[in-house]
C-alpha cells in the first residue's frame, strides 16, 4: 500500500481513507515522507510460536538477505530444472521462489554463528546452514575430532586465501601472501582439501524436512547459485514429512513418546529399520506402528530360518563350484571401485553399482579358513550351471520375475520408495518362492539359493549387519554389488550365459503365469454365481480360442487404430464376443502366449486353486486370451 517515487512519498487524494479500507479495495496510495513516518512489514495473519505464545515484532534494526533479486531467482530456477525432485517438492520450491523476498537474516539471542561484521547479532537458523557440507568435503584434513579442537591445520591460518584456493582455484601465490612463512608447511593439507572438495562436489543429495521448503531449502539453492559456479550446484533435494507413533503425533506430554535407544531395544535393530521403511514415503507423514515392527520380528526371524535350512544345499553348491568359471570375473569389483575413484560421474557405475564394497570380517571360527567370493561370482556359478535347452517354464518364469523385481527395487531406491522396496524385493520375491513350488517347480533347484542371495543383496541398505552376517555365514560372500549388473549380462561373454540373460530379459513367462492367474480368477468369480444358486460344480470346462485363427484377430485389430473402426470391426464378428479386456492390449503388443500349451501344463495348479477338475476343449466360443468357461454338475 505504499508506494515510493524519486526517495519522496506523497498522499494521495485517498488520505482520509483508513489504510485498511484503501487495502481492501486495491487502491494504491502515497504518503508523505516526514520524519514521523514510520514503514513497517506486517504479517498476513496472527503468529503463533512453537511454545503457543502470539508472536509480536521486537527487533527493529535488522540485516536483511535480498533474496528478491532477480537475477539470483532466475540462476535458481535454471538450478531447479536441472535437479531431481518429487513433483510435489518441485512446485513448492517454485512457488516459495517466486514469494521469496527479503529476508531477515539476524537475531540478538539463542544459538548460532554470530555476523562477521556485527558481533551484536547472530545468524538466525534458517539462513544459517546452507553451503556447510562443502566443509564436510575436507573437514577430515584440518581436524581429527568433531569439534574442531584438535587441530591438523591452525586456525589462524584460515582466511579468504584459503577458501579461495579451495573453491575458486585461487593460487598458491595468494596463500603465501597474505599468511606467514609458517603456512609453507600445510600446502600439502590444502592441496588435499582441494582434491577432496573438487571430488565430492557438487552436493548429490539434501534430504530436509517438508516444512523447510518454502524457507531453508530455498536460501540453500539460491545461495549455492550466488557463490558457486554452475558445476558446483546442487543435484538433488529430497523432503519428507514428520514421524508419527501409532497412527498419533508424537508427545512427551500424552506419552506417545518412542526414543531410538527404546525402539532398538524392543524390536531390535532390522525390525526397527524394516519397520521404518515401510513408514511412509515423500512427503507424507509416516506412521511407525509397533505392531508392524512387532511383526518384523517373526517374519525376519522365519526368513533367517529358511536361510539356515538351506546351509547344506548351499555348502554342496560351493564344493561343486570351487575354481570352476570363475576366472573371467575375478576381482570384479575391484575394478569398479578403481572405476570409481577415476570417474565419480560415469552413469554406469553411479546408477548401476553399488557404490560401497563391503568387506565382511573374513574370521569366522566356524568355518576356518575359506575362500570367500564375491556376489558377481556367485551368480555367475548359478548362471553358468543352467541351460537354455533344459530350462523348464517355472525356470523362466523365476528368473524373469526375479530380474523383473530386481529392476523395480533399482527403480524404487533411485525414487527414494523404500516402502516399494520392502513390496518388490522383500514380499513379492518371497511370494515368487511360494508360486514357483505351487506351478511343480523344483523345491530343490539351486534357483532357490539365488532367490534368497538376490533378497539379501536388494535389502542390504535396509537391514545391512544382518544382512552382511547371512551374506558371510552361509553363502561365504564378504564383497558385493547390486545383482542387476549380472542379470543385465554385463561380464560374460560365453553364449551360454548370454542366451541365459536373453531369456532372463524377456517376459513371456510373466505373461503366461498372470493369463493362468486370470482364468482362475474368473473361474473363481463365475463359480461363486453359481453356487449362490446351491448348484455343485464337478468340472470346470474351458474353451480356448482356436490359434489358427488368433492371426486373423491381431492383424485385424492392429490394424485399425480408429475406436470407431474397432467397433465396426467387433459387431461383424460379434460371434467370438471380444470385449476390452486385459489382454486386449497384449494383441497390439504382438506378445506370445501359448494359451493350450499354459493352460495344459497348468491344469493341476488350476484344479489346486479353484477345488475342481478342469476339461480342456478347442473351440469358437473363447476370444483370444480369454478361454469361455463352463461347468458340469453334480
Amino acid at each position: 500500500i505504499i508506494k515510493e517515487c524519486e526517495d519522496r512519498l506523497f498522499l494521495l487524494e485517498n488520505e482520509r481513507k483508513e489504510i485498511s479500507e484503501i487495502s481492501d479495495n486495491k487502491t494504491e496510495i502515497s504518503l508523505n515522507f516526514t520524519e514521523n513516518l514510520l514503514r513497517f512489514y506486517e504479517p498476513e495473519s496472527e503468529v503463533i510460536s512453537r511454545s503457543n505464545v502470539r508472536c509480536v515484532v521486537s527487533l527493529l534494526d535488522q540485516y536483511f538477505i535480498d533474496y528478491g533479486n532477480m537475477d539470483l531467482k532466475n540462476k535458481t530456477k535454471k538450478c531447479i530444472e536441472k535437479m531431481i525432485f518429487t513433483k510435489e517438492t518441485k512446485e513448492m520450491l517454485i512457488g516459495g521462489l517466486d514469494w521469496i523476498n527479503k529476508w531477515g537474516c539476524s537475531r540478538t539471542f539463542g544459538l548460532g554463528t554470530f555476523i562477521p561484521w556485527d558481533n551484536r547479532y547472530l545468524i538466525d537458523s534458517l539462513s544459517d546452514s546452507t553451503i556447510y557440507m562443502i566443509f564436510y568435503t575436507f573437514k577430515h584434513f584440518l581436524f581429527t575430532d568433531l569439534e574442531g579442537k584438535e587441530e591438523i591445520f591452525p586456525v589462524k591460518f584460515l582466511n579468504d586465501s584459503i577458501w579461495n584456493f579451495i573453491i575458486y582455484n585461487g593460487s598458491l601465490e595468494d596463500i603465501l601472501k597474505n599468511n606467514s612463512a609458517e603456512i609453507k608447511n600445510y600446502i600439502s593439507i590444502l592441496s588435499e582439501c582441494k582434491k577432496s572438495f573438487e571430488y565430492f562436489y557438487p552436493l548429490d543429495l539434501r534430504v530436509s524436512g517438508k516444512d523447510l521448503i518454502k524457507n531453508h531449502l530455498i536460501f540453500f539453492l539460491m545461495n549455492h547459485c550466488a557463490l558457486f559456479p554452475e558445476k558446483y550446484w546442487p543435484k538433488r533435494i529430497f523432503t519428507n514429512g514428520h514421524l508419527m507413533l501409532n497412527s498419533e503425533k508424537m508427545s512427551k506430554s500424552t506419552g506417545n513418546f518412542l526414543t531410538v535407544d527404546d525402539c532398538i531395544s524392543k524390536y531390535g535393530v532390522s525390525a526397527s529399520r524394516m519397520c521404518l521403511a515401510i513408514c511412509g514415503d515423500f512427503n507424507e507423514d509416516a506412521n511407525f506402528v509397533e505392531s508392524n515392527a512387532n511383526a518384523f520380528i517373526l517374519k525376519i526371524f522365519n526368513f533367517i530360518v529358511q536361510i539356515e535350512n538351506l546351509k547344506d544345499k548351499i555348502s554342496y553348491f560351493l564344493s561343486n563350484c570351487k575354481n570352476k568359471n570363475l576366472e573371467e570375473i575375478k576381482d570384479f569389483e575391484e575394478k569398479k571401485l578403481e572405476e570409481i575413484k577415476e570417474n565419480k560421474n560415469s552413469e554406469e557405475i553411479t546408477e548401476r553399482f553399488v557404490k560401497i564394497s563391503i568387506n565382511a570380517n573374513k574370521e569366522n571360527p566356524d568355518n576356518g579358513d575359506i575362500e570367500y567370493l564375491n556376489s558377481a561370482q556367485f551368480i555367475k556359478s548359478i548362471l553358468s550351471t543352467l541351460s537354455v535347452s533344459s530350462l523348464t517354464y517355472q525356470e523362466k518364469f523365476l528368473l524373469q520375475s526375479l530380474n523383473n523385481f530386481i529392476n523395480l527395487v533399482d527403480s524404487n531406491y533411485s525414487d527414494m520408495a523404500y516402502r516399494d522396496v520392502v513390496k518388490y524385493g522383500f514380499y513379492e520375491i518371497l511370494n515368487l518362492k511360494e508360486t514357483f513350488i505351487s506351478l511343480g517347480g523344483n523345491s530343490d533347484s539351486d534357483l532357490i539359493i539365488l532367490l534368497y542371495l538376490c533378497i539379501l543383496l536388494l535389502i542390504y541398505p535396509l537391514i545391512p549387519s544382518l544382512s552382511i552376517s547371512l551374506l558371510s555365514k552361509f553363502f561365504k560372500i564378504n564383497r558385493f554389488s547390486f545383482p542387476s549388473i549380472i542379470f543385465e549380462n554385463k561380464l560374460s561373454q560365453k553364449d551360454e550365459i548370454k542366451n541365459i540373460s536373453g531369456i532372463i530379459q524377456d517376459k513371456d513367462s510373466i505373461i503366461g503365469i498372470e493369463y493362468l492367474k486370470k482364468i482362475i480368477k474368473n473361474i473363481k468369480f463365475k463359480a461363486s454365481k453359481v453356487n449362490k444358486k446351491n448348484k455343485k460344480i464337478k468340472t470346470v470346462r474351458l474353451s480356448i480360442f482356436n490359434e489358427n485363427s488368433l492371426e486373423f484377430w491381431r492383424n485385424e485389430i492392429y490394424a485399425v487404430r480408429n475406436k470407431e473402426d474397432i467397433c465396426l470391426f467387433l459387431s461383424k464378428n460379434d460371434k467370438n464376443d471380444i470385449k476390452h479386456n486385459l489382454w486386449a492390449d497384449e494383441c497390439f503388443k504382438w506378445i506370445e502366449v501359448n494359451e493350450i500349451f499354459v493352460v495344459k501344463e497348468f491344469s493341476k495348479y488350476i484344479e489346486n486353486k479353484c477345488g475342481y477338475s478342469v476339461r480342456i476343449v478347442l473351440g469358437d466360443k473363447g476370444i483370444p486370451y480369454e478361454p469361455f468357461i463352463e461347468f458340469e454338475f453334480l
